[in-house]
């Protein structure tokens, strides 16, 4: 099988999740500060990033993407 990379910024993936999920989960001031991978658990990737909207004490929001839904441009 032949390997190839996918290259995408952490701002573009930002930009994805909150096209899919709606600016109300993550605001439009919200920074990628840090992008985390453990292939050991289940193969997740992680955002941390920060805003002024988003409080003390919010847990983790977790994307799960539908691959058949389609949205307008």
């Amino acid at each position: 099988m032949i390997e190839r990379d996918i290259v995408v910024t952490i701002d573009t993936l930002m930009d994805l999740f909150r096209d899919y999920i709606g600016d109300n989960e993550i605001p439009m001031d919200a920074r990628p500060i840090k992008l985390m991978f453990n292939p050991g658990e289940r193969r997740k990737l992680a955002i941390m990033a920060e805003s002024d909207e988003w409080r003390e004490g919010m847990g983790p929001l977790v994307v799960a993407f539908d691959i058949k839904r389609i949205y307008g441009v």
